[in-house]
């Protein structure tokens, strides 16, 4: 998997600790962690523990997202497999509803064009409206739900992401 990418707007490269400064911000607004399945964090030294944890898992990448050198948040795979991966994304609050979203989603989906997977998942909070919509105008469609400490999440699959 590549370790950077570009889109019209914004340059994503691998997750550094280097990070942690930049996205601590983002992962301490309780709007953005809200969607994230985390809570809102305190320090930087759970920033950098965060970043830490996702680049020793095995089966995930993670990007730092940023717009004329500003970090805006982060994307990635996680529980990538030979046949499949979920991507997962957020911004931060004041780069919500800019059309950044959907540069991620179609840059990610352009890096899964480059694999062999047969299919592509999110998992998102029934409650996040405009991530369902975002997820939706690429095609992914609703593949069940999953209940996690008391949060529904709704599964949405991407079938044959090289079409």
């Amino acid at each position: 998997m590549k370790t950077t990418f570009t889109t019209e707007r914004l340059i994503a490269s691998a997750m550094t600790r280097d990070d942690q400064y930049e996205l601590f911000p983002i992962w301490s607004d309780p709007a953005v962690t809200k969607w994230m399945n985390i809570e809102p964090f305190e320090t930087v030294e759970e920033a950098r523990a965060m970043i830490d944890w996702m680049n020793d898992q095995p089966d995930a990448i993670r990007y730092t997202v940023r717009c004329e050198g500003e970090v805006l948040g982060s994307c990635g795979f996680q529980q990538m497999t030979e046949t499949a991966a979920e991507i997962g994304y957020e911004l931060k609050k004041s780069a919500w509803r800019q059309r950044f979203g959907t540069e991620i989603v179609d840059a990610l989906l352009r890096l899964a064009r480059q694999t062999e997977w047969t299919h592509v998942v999110a998992w998102i909070d029934e409650q996040n409206e405009p991530s369902i919509r975002l997820v939706e105008r690429f095609g992914f469609t609703p593949d069940g739900t999953r209940a996690e400490d008391g949060t529904v999440r709704y599964v949405f699959r991407l079938t044959d992401p090289s079409v």
